[in-house]
């Protein structure tokens, strides 16, 4: 099959549907699909003219002009937007693009629900399957608001219009549902994670830490509704009961860092705080370096780190909400109500897990859970329905 995948921003691009669309492209291409990924060249929430979550307003566009580019035997095609509004980048070249060739390709993928992308595609009556990721969340504040006038909108048109809807939970199944009745249009299929394997804790990673006797760990975009911030307000307590704690965390600054050190600064544990930025390589040894694993996300589509945390046998505390929900339901976890004391709660956990003396015994099973979720099941899942649409 000729397969077009669709995503505002693609690899090396950090986020969560990033890597989905790289994962997936990568193991179409290995069962010998032929794969064409349309993204537009940003690589960050900062580097288009406009307004965005890492910051309140861009005036100029740090971005590449458009090119195509040939990786891991994904063709790429990259063009470059003109303007930002939170997740809807204005991207008329792209536009032309599918105008041209949509109709080339023997099915259309895309990626994010409150998109320019799934607007334009919408809009050429052909055929797509739709995955929206955790764009299509309920999110508060001035994003909810502009969320609802989206759904009313455009958003119900979209889903309408798409031939199929890929949820990655069933929470995401009711939120598809909650802008308009989808029928039976909507496939559950959740993502996949890279393969990792259990190891001992890196020695040159616990040097660089300061040989720590427990490590907290943090893997994430660093913005606000990720919840870093409530790790950071839990840690005094946890030190308390363990003063030899270091707290790590992993992910690209879109605007928050800043936040983060001022707030360790001002709770006077600066120096418990490690933030390493992007890591490109080596996760794994992090993962397994790592005594306890904490995602208090209010937004996630499914929580990629939170299950590759757990397949080394690192336990996790999540939030039980959105998709971390299904994950601490299918594979395990701690949760944290986040309606309650969400600081005091991860404190709570932490310390319950470090004196646990049997808890490397009762992750055995958890991480026989996370193999249900390899890119390899993942993908014939997705190209299984990908045939089925032909069918029709």
């Amino acid at each position: 099959m000729k397969i077009l995948e669709i995503i505002y921003r693609f690899h090396p691009s950090v986020g969560g549907s990033q890597k989905v669309v790289y994962e997936l492209s990568k193991e179409f291409v290995r069962k010998g699909h032929e794969i064409s990924v349309l993204t537009s060249t940003s690589m960050t929430n900062n580097d288009v003219r406009g307004f965005s979550t890492g910051r309140r307003f861009t005036l100029k566009s740090h971005t590449d002009d458009s090119y195509r580019e040939f990786k891991d035997g994904i063709k790429v095609y990259r063009f470059k937007p003109t303007f930002q509004f939170w997740p809807y980048g204005y991207n008329p070249r792209m536009r032309r693009f599918l105008k041209n060739h949509a109709k080339d390709f023997d099915v259309i993928h895309v990626h994010g629900y409150q998109t320019y992308e799934a607007f334009i595609i919408s809009k050429l009556g052909v055929d797509f399957v739709l995955t929206a990721h955790d764009i299509i969340a309920h999110y508060g504040g001035i994003l909810g608001f502009f969320k609802k006038i989206f759904d009313i909108l455009i958003g119900r048109k979209i889903l309408k219009q798409a031939k199929y809807l890929i949820a990655l939970t069933p929470e995401n199944i009711k939120q598809y549902n909650d802008v308009v009745d989808c029928g039976d249009k909507i496939k559950l299929i959740p993502d996949g994670i890279e393969h990792l394997e259990k190891g001992p804790k890196s020695e040159w990673l616990l040097q660089k830490f300061g040989n720590p006797k427990k490590v907290v760990l943090f893997v994430g975009r660093v913005v606000k509704y990720k919840g870093a911030q409530d790790i950071i307000n839990a840690a005094p307590e946890i030190l308390k009961s363990e003063p030899s704690t270091k707290f790590v965390f992993v992910g690209e600054d879109q605007g928050y860092m800043d936040d983060l050190k001022s707030l360790a600064k001002k709770l006077k544990i600066q120096d418990k705080c490690i933030f390493e930025g992007r890591v490109s390589s080596g996760l794994d040894d992090y993962y397994n370096t790592a005594d306890v694993f904490v995602l208090p996300s209010r937004g996630e589509g499914f929580g990629l780190t939170a299950v590759e945390a757990m397949s080394v046998g690192t336990p996790a505390v999540l939030a039980d909400l959105g998709g971390l929900k299904h994950v601490l339901k299918m594979v395990g976890g701690y949760p944290i109500d986040m309606d309650k004391n969400i600081s005091q709660q991860i404190a709570e956990h932490i310390i319950n897990i470090f004196k646990d003396k049997n808890i490397d015994k009762k992750m055995i099973p958890v991480i026989e859970n996370t193999k249900q979720f390899t890119w390899d099941k993942i993908s014939d899942k997705t190209i299984e329905l990908f045939e089925e649409m032909q069918k029709k």
